[in-house]
């Protein structure tokens, strides 16, 4: 099972559990561009869902131009517990598992993101 709550009063903010018997793994997401917390939850739940045999959670980061902003956690059922695999880039609000396909996990690698060599969202300082 999967829950959302508010952090703040403003439907945005959200914390996120996803539970299976005695396990919690919390997740936090910042949903934009909605009007009301109906239209967050609506957001949430149509990219929290299973895709055989993996479940996906949707944790965005509230917008901007970071290569893995919205991200979705990756869980699986393994010996009868539920096991985080780990987060890979989501893409597109519009599209759902645009990471997974024909069984395969695709990601962005973001580990040279934030430099200022070859960041794309710095700028380099002369002098």
């Amino acid at each position: 099972m999967v829950t959302m709550a508010p952090l703040k009063d403003d439907c945005h903010d959200f914390e996120l559990k996803v539970r299976y018997r005695q396990t919690v793994f919390p997740l936090r997401t910042f949903i934009v561009g909605v009007n009301d917390c109906q239209e967050a939850l609506a957001v949430q739940k149509k990219h929290t869902r299973w895709k055989e045999p993996y479940l996906f959670v949707r944790s965005e980061c509230g917008g901007g131009n970071a290569w893995r902003c919205d991200r979705d956690a990756i869980f699986a059922a393994r010996s009868g517990q539920l096991v985080q695999l780990g987060e890979v880039y989501a893409g597109s609000r519009n599209i759902s598992y645009q990471s997974y396909r024909n069984g395969y996990f695709w990601d962005v690698y973001d580990k040279l993101e934030n430099n200022a060599l070859t960041g794309h969202a710095t700028r380099l300082s002369s002098g």
